[in-house]
């Protein structure tokens, strides 16, 4: 599992940067046939308005580790948040629900 825990900072960004971010964790994410999940403001002095809106990514987060730890990868996840691949948003890509095609090409990679 690959959490990434300032989503909170990349929300800021310009989006040509959240989409970078966002295809470099997904890549490496499918590559080690890992769950990519967004989270913010895990922080205790985090505003009560941001922390409300992020606490979805938490429940599901927490679900998702919960599942990992006590039932294990031999039966499927099922998760409140529906996989989310969108780079305007906060990521979400269970394992094994990417593909490299989806991800799109790195930056400064050449043609075979």
């Amino acid at each position: 599992v690959i959490a990434a825990t300032k989503y909170d900072k990349v929300r800021d960004l310009d989006p040509e940067m959240q989409k970078v971010i966002g295809r470099t964790l997904r890549f490496v994410a499918h590559a080690n046939g890992a769950t990519l999940v967004y989270l913010s403001n895990l922080h205790a002095g985090a505003p009560a308005a941001d922390a409300t809106a992020d606490k979805p990514l938490l429940d599901n987060f927490s679900k998702l580790m919960n599942h990992l730890i006590f039932t294990g990868l031999e039966k499927k996840p099922q998760l409140k948040m529906p996989p989310q691949t969108d780079h305007s948003g906060p990521l979400m890509v269970p394992a094994g629900s990417d593909k490299l095609r989806d991800i799109g090409r790195p930056r400064g990679t050449v043609d075979d």
